[in-house]
């Protein structure tokens, strides 16, 4: 039982017997023993390794703790004969006539010493002695049997608690903890020995097999415990293989032709879509890359094994399966359209992209082999951890929607940056690196074009699409730009001089509203543009509103010659994009890449950038190598492309022209030289500072020119 603990109070004068110094010693030891008991537990701290030797049994020094909190110090080596005679101190031995498997105990026992004549003899004048010293000893003693471990659902509770499910809500592990863990304060334990090991007693009093982790305890000391701990982490790591976090859907659009009707914002909302606006599929966006193998229709495979499976209108007002075709744009994108016919019909569309096992339905899943993260919670989709089907529904009306829209916005530049809105609300970000010259507009439906005016064309006090580029001192500009429709529902705005945006803030205003003098962006109905800029597809389900929104052109990182962009190039167009210098960029044979491009931070001085083919290995300072079978580095042969002062291509370019240019299977190492040798120079900027290339980030580099930027390219087998 619990106790309130009880110690001396000391004032002038106070007699100080037996029972107060007891008293002292107590409160200490006792409060000791009780946080060993309840924070330690009872078992080995160190050492007391048991072996046998001539059919008796060694322990050599350690240190325990027994099921009362109490240390058991046992200083060097001790032997036990379990058939001899019991000496002092120590518990009685086995029955000389037993056999079978016996437990060895360590016990905490006290033995009084130093004994001496007490000061105070008896009432009959008899002189007695009392113990002037306590020595906490210790005793071994053998049971027969084994002994068994407490047992504890506690781990299978957890395991249960934690395992991933439809729908749960993410869990609070101090919370789950302290609901599994048990907060009883325990009783002491009747039994209050150590067990150090079993041994088998043959007949004959010989002593056979011995194992001491089948019933010894061990308390682990901390650092030990950060030892496990840390392994733990990086074993689960390197188990699970994942280069970035579980697969997921990261985006849904609605497609048109080559164009963009709409976008998923919940999966809980169907997107919805007039008929007339012809409709022919979706895209889905993944935020890494997927095994397309994995990625199934109706049409290729039956119905019951397709993965992304398509429910359309039918008969009576049922649904059937739709067959439709997929097109990959990228290792993370792919497009559904439909097979026949090529627009879809009005009527309710229910998509099913599956990521939960299924014997005869194969989930989506990355090239690892991880299962989609698919629960349709939001965007992106899961709840962290892999399986889940995603699920969202389109609605194809008979007539156009009343409301024209704004469905997507994304950054126009000649090196390639094709950043997209997410939020009207934060700024649209471009860099003068990427020589940005302007923006690309999509709508939900098509406006009538000569509604979509902007300046040059038309005064600002009329342009009903106008940029303007914002001062300092709160004044602004209009910018002279022109329009280029590229399909029926999408424009390009693209500054008229100079032939990039300069860095700067602009303001986009996208007109609505009426007004005496500003022509409204209309539908060919005549409604105007539903454009409140409160999300993404625009409006608050009315027309009017003007649509607003701010591209920041920000100047490139100045200091030192810097990487800031690296992109895979793949035959269909530009591919994936380096993150994280330490963290290879994937890609998979099958998008036939070919090469990369890498953006600076400032103006090259090309003659300094060499690659294998233009001179030897030795004296190149763009160095693209592949590790072979047997460990060796091969060196790749490349040709370069520039594309501005700041921004250069590396392709592939093998000897033999007819090889093949791509990149095949396996993983390619990318170095860019800042540091200059006697061999090979260093890639400087137009100033002659060498590259600032330590690949901490990107951009790279720690602040001075010197140091080489390196990056891994991964290469997939299809």
């Amino acid at each position: 039982m619990l106790t309130e603990p009880a110690r001396n109070n000391y004032y002038y004068g106070k007699l100080l017997d037996v029972g107060h110094l007891q008293l002292e010693q107590d409160y200490g030891k006792q409060k000791r023993w009780l946080l060993n008991r309840l924070t330690l537990g009872a078992g080995v701290l160190c050492g007391l390794t048991v072996s046998v030797v001539d059919d008796k049994l060694q322990v050599t020094g350690g240190v325990a703790l027994d099921p009362l909190g109490r240390e058991i110090v046992v200083p060097g080596t001790f032997t036990v004969d379990p058939f001899a005679p019991t000496p002092a101190c120590h518990e009685p031995g086995l029955d000389p006539a037993a056999t079978g498997v016996a437990t060895l105990w360590l016990c905490y026992r006290e033995c009084l010493t130093d004994y001496a004549a007490a000061a105070v003899s008896s009432c009959h004048g008899q002189e007695r002695c009392e113990a002037g010293t306590i020595v906490e000893s210790f005793s071994f003693h053998l049971s027969a049997g084994a002994t068994d471990r407490p047992a504890s659902d506690l781990c299978d509770r957890l395991a249960a608690a934690i395992k991933p499910g439809h729908q749960r809500a993410p869990v609070d592990p101090m919370r789950l903890l302290c609901e599994l863990v048990p907060n009883d304060c325990p009783e002491p334990p009747t039994e209050d020995c150590v067990a150090l090991a079993t041994v088998v007693i043959l007949e004959g009093q010989h002593l056979g097999d011995m194992a001491e982790c089948a019933v010894r305890t061990r308390v682990y000391s901390q650092p030990v415990l950060l030892e496990l701990i840390t392994c733990l982490m990086t074993k689960v790591a390197e188990c699970c293989d994942r280069p970035t976090d579980t697969l997921r859907i990261a985006a849904v659009d609605l497609v048109t032709g080559t164009a963009v009707g709409g976008s998923l914002t919940s999966p809980a909302d169907p997107i919805t879509i007039g008929f007339t606006a012809e409709p022919t599929g979706f895209r889905l966006t993944f935020d890494q890359a997927v095994d397309q193998g994995t990625v199934t229709v109706f049409a290729d495979v039956p119905q019951g094994a397709a993965s992304l499976l398509v429910l359309g209108p039918g008969g009576e007002g049922g649904q059937v399966a739709v067959p439709g075709r997929l097109s990959w744009e990228s290792a993370e994108a792919v497009v559904w359209r439909i097979d026949d016919p090529g627009t879809m019909p009005p009527g309710t569309y229910d998509v099913t992209v599956f990521g939960d096992d299924d014997r005869n339905r194969p989930p989506v899943a990355d090239p690892a082999g991880h299962r989609l993260d698919g629960e349709p919670l939001g965007l992106p989709s899961g709840e962290g951890s892999e399986g889940g089907d995603f699920t969202f529904k389109i609605i194809v009306t008979e007539v156009a929607p009343a409301r024209l829209q704004v469905a997507r916005v994304q950054v126009r530049a000649e090196t390639g940056d094709d950043t997209t809105m997410q939020n009207p609300a934060e700024p649209l970000l471009t860099q003068t690196m990427f020589e940005p010259w302007g923006f690309q507009l999509w709508f939900i439906e098509d406006p009538n074009r000569e509604t979509v005016t902007t300046y040059r064309a038309v005064a600002s006090d009329r342009a009903s699409l106008l940029v303007s580029r914002r001062f300092g001192d709160g004044n602004y500009d209009p910018v002279g730009g022109t329009l280029e429709w590229l399909s029926s529902n999408s424009v390009t705005w693209r500054i008229e001089e100079p032939s990039a945006l300069p860095a700067g803030t602009y303001d986009v205003l996208i007109n609505g509203d009426l007004d005496d003098t500003r022509q409204a962006v209309a539908h060919p109905n005549g409604q105007r543009l539903d454009g409140e800029p409160t999300a993404l597809p625009s409006g608050d389900g009315s027309e009017g509103g003007s649509f607003t929104f701010t591209l920041e052109v920000t100047q490139s990182v100045g200091g030192p010659l810097r990487v800031e962009v690296v992109q895979i190039l793949e035959a269909n167009g530009d591919g994936a994009k380096l993150v994280d210098p330490a963290v290879p960029v994937r890609t998979s044979n099958a998008f036939g890449p070919s090469g990369f491009r890498v953006g600076f931070t400032s103006d090259v001085r090309r003659e300094t950038v060499l690659t294998f083919s233009d001179v030897e290995v030795q004296q190149a300072d763009l160095l693209v190598t592949r590790t072979n079978i047997d460990g060796r580095e091969e060196a790749i042969p490349g040709s370069l492309t520039w594309e501005s002062e700041r921004v250069v291509v590396w392709r592939s370019k093998p000897f033999d022209p007819a090889a093949d240019s791509t990149l095949g299977p396996g993983t390619y190492h990318v170095a860019l030289l800042g540091d200059a040798s006697r061999e090979h120079p260093a890639i400087t900027g137009a100033d002659d500072r060498r590259l600032d290339g330590e690949p901490i980030g990107l951009p790279s580099g720690d602040g001075t020119e010197g140091g080489t930027f390196t990056f891994i390219i991964a290469v997939a087998e299809a």
